[in-house]
């Protein structure tokens, strides 16, 4: 078993990921980011040197159960991201859209910062109408 570089951040980004999990059963996204968003920041005491780490356990954490069976894994990505990156990107949004395949409507977030998207193909985001953002 090899151990993380990082392992305090990695238990932060694991922690932060339930409590997100928990909330978004019963909260949307506008109630929960601006009551967490300072208090996130904290939490983390976070330096930019660290985002390829922060980004490497995100996605460690989400690939694994119960997360990778959530319908709203991409939201609670953007929202710890959000969260986190906020004082480095100040243009950072949230971008919920929407696009319709085969009878079925498929919902997806990311984010982006003027105007580009981060962590996201642009190509594959050109699928999805945009509904809203949040910054």
């Amino acid at each position: 078993m090899v151990l993380p570089e990082k392992p305090i951040l990695l238990l932060k980004v694991y922690l932060i990921v339930i409590f997100f999990w928990i909330l978004t059963r019963f909260l949307s996204p506008k109630e929960i980011l601006p009551a967490l968003q300072a208090r996130i920041s904290w939490f983390f005491q976070y330096s930019q040197d660290q985002h390829s780490q922060l980004l490497a356990y995100l996605n460690f954490v989400l690939s694994h159960w119960p997360f990778q069976a959530c319908k709203n894994y991409c939201l609670i990505h953007c929202m710890v991201l959000f969260c986190v990156l906020r004082p480095f990107y100040k243009d950072l949004k949230i971008v919920f859209g929407l696009k319709r395949t085969d009878q079925k409507i498929q919902g997806h977030s990311w984010l982006e910062n003027e105007g580009q998207p981060l962590f996201d193909s642009p190509i594959i985001l050109t699928q999805f109408e945009r509904l809203s953002a949040y910054a």
